[in-house]
């Protein structure tokens, strides 16, 4: 966790608005109303999946595992003590504690650390920085970075809980400007839906939805699925796709296929 006085985040002057700090999109506050709900949901999910994590290989989510070695799913195990939670958002209570003048740490959370089993307490630390996430956004200089943590916590207990990762996109910004389509990378998952992208080259913010829809629609811009993704999309088999992309009929890159290029093969096929 960086200092607070190093995190730099730019301050609204009377009257004028900013950019999120997180997303990037205009704001009238130093965070925006869509990413500070994604924290508190962020928080509560880490909770939930912290409470169901899979110890034993292949019996939750998508039924894949690799660590068969010792019987159990190692990072299953550690998200069912919690350590790994609560050795972080700790760190955070006590600094948000400290930033706010609050009771300290210590005192405030005596009552529940009689308790040795750091999985016993993370709901209330959780409790606590879900009370005071709307001010932190707007107040604290380190919002942005405990978002950041916050969100790969998240990302870790749904793995622990052996659950399936939503695919991710690979798609250019199909924004027009003076030289063209922008074409700035983006990367995009299932849970980015009903949010919005921030395009820093070009200045354009945009619905998720919508992206995908125009870029699917241009011929310019890109769209790189997973095998499975880009296979149902496009009407084929997976093996037809990775034999066409082994003969470089079709862009393929870091196991994702290009959906156009996809499109052009079959119609010359």
């Amino acid at each position: 966790m960086a200092d607070g006085t190093r995190c730099g985040v730019v301050q609204a002057e009377a009257g004028n608005g900013v950019n999120c700090q997180i997303c990037g999109n205009d704001s009238d506050a130093p965070t925006c109303d869509k990413c500070v709900s994604r924290v508190r949901f962020h928080l509560a999910e880490i909770v939930k999946w912290q409470a169901r994590a899979e110890l034993i290989p292949g019996r939750g989510g998508d039924g894949r595992s690799t660590e068969r070695t010792i019987g159990v799913r190692v990072n299953g195990l550690d998200s069912a003590a919690g350590f790994m939670y609560v050795s972080l958002l700790e760190l955070w209570e006590v600094d948000w504690r400290d930033f706010f003048e609050l009771v300290p740490y210590g005192i405030a959370s005596e009552s529940r650390n009689q308790s040795t089993q750091p999985h016993r307490i993370l709901a209330d630390i959780v409790g606590f920085l879900t009370a005071w996430t709307d001010k932190a956004a707007q107040e604290h200089p380190a919002f942005g970075e405990f978002a950041g943590e916050v969100r790969t916590l998240y990302i870790q207990s749904k793995d622990a809980a052996n659950e399936r990762t939503r695919p991710h996109w690979r798609v250019t910004c199909p924004t027009d400007t003076d030289d063209g389509e922008c074409g700035r990378e983006f990367m995009i998952s299932g849970d980015d839906f009903g949010g919005d992208v921030y395009c820093r080259v070009c200045g354009t913010s945009w619905p998720v939805e919508r992206l995908l829809r125009v870029v699917a629609s241009s011929r310019l811009s890109e769209l790189w699925l997973d095998p499975e993704a880009a296979a149902e999309y496009c009407g084929v088999s997976s093996r037809l796709l990775r034999k066409w992309g082994q003969q470089g009929l079709i862009k393929r890159e870091r196991g994702r296929y290009e959906v156009h290029s996809i499109r052009e093969a079959i119609s010359e096929a």
